[in-house]
């Protein structure tokens, strides 16, 4: 683990499964560090995530359909007032099963305190300085993206923002909501198990992936997008790394979001203007 981690100097949060380390000052007899998730659990949250993504989307979609049914409506589900807010019930209602499937593996199954053990500790430096590195990197990435081939036609995510209300819906969702659960579950539940194993640099990249990857079908999985959400991926996952916090790169995570999306708000009202 790395020495910045607030989880340094408790190995029985930090120690892997069968891992031995040196027992109390004065006793020389080494032992068996307390167990913590690892890659199993990685998989069955990798299945149970799956389902839950398939039931929810059923459960929501079903009852869209007998309340549409019922009131007379007459409303598409691929309608533009409907497609952004039966997408953002689906995301908010698994975020919450998701989070409360780790906040079970690690309290209940494992029996270690939430928020120590899954990095969620106060950041050594003043907040504005991560939410200013957030806007900062939003800024670096759009300049990057200047440089890169550009992208024909729309993508899935350009579908949700039909109008006004639904891009003020998506961007709540996107700022307040998405940045901590995807930090929780990649830097937070997931991180960990690579870092143990592996150590920090492998870790960065071994999470950066499959965030990226998450991020492909609200994107058409343009070429050009899924490596700049990968250098943002390794960019939090290197301040993980670096602070021990999911604080910090949650922080970074809002500020990177909200930038992103008040300059597409900003971009449709010179268009309304126009």
């Amino acid at each position: 683990m790395d020495s910045d981690s607030p989880l340094g100097s408790q190995p029985d949060l930090t120690g892997a499964e069968g891992v031995l380390v040196a027992g109390p000052a004065g006793e020389g007899t080494p032992v068996a560090a307390p167990p913590t998730w690892g890659y199993r659990d990685l998989a069955y949250f990798a299945l149970f995530s799956v389902c839950a993504l398939c039931l929810v989307s059923v459960v929501i979609v079903a009852g869209f359909m007998g309340l549409n049914l019922w009131a007379g409506w007459n409303l598409s589900i691929d309608a533009p007032q409907v497609k952004a807010p039966l997408s953002i019930l689906i995301q908010m209602l698994l975020s919450a099963v998701v989070l409360g499937y780790i906040y079970m593996v690690i309290t209940a199954k494992y029996e270690l305190p939430f928020g120590p053990a899954i990095g969620w500790v106060a950041p050594r430096q003043p907040a504005p300085l991560y939410l200013g590195s957030g806007v900062l990197l939003a800024f670096t990435v759009a300049a990057v993206s200047t440089l890169l081939p550009k992208a024909e036609g729309p993508v899935p995510l350009e579908e949700l923002l039909a109008d006004k209300g639904s891009i003020l819906l998506v961007a709540l969702f996107g700022v307040v909501i998405a940045p901590l659960v995807e930090e929780l579950v990649f830097r937070g539940f997931i991180y960990p198990v690579f870092e143990r194993k592996h150590g920090p640099t492998i870790a960065i990249l071994l999470t950066s992936v499959p965030f990226a990857v998450l991020h492909g079908p609200q994107y058409a999985w343009r070429w050009q997008i899924l490596i700049l959400l990968l250098g943002v991926a390794i960019v939090f996952g290197t301040v993980r790394a670096r602070t021990g916090s999911v604080v910090t790169t949650t922080l970074i995570h809002v500020a990177y979001n909200a930038t992103l999306f008040g300059a597409l708000l900003a971009t449709m009202g010179q268009l309304n203007d126009t």
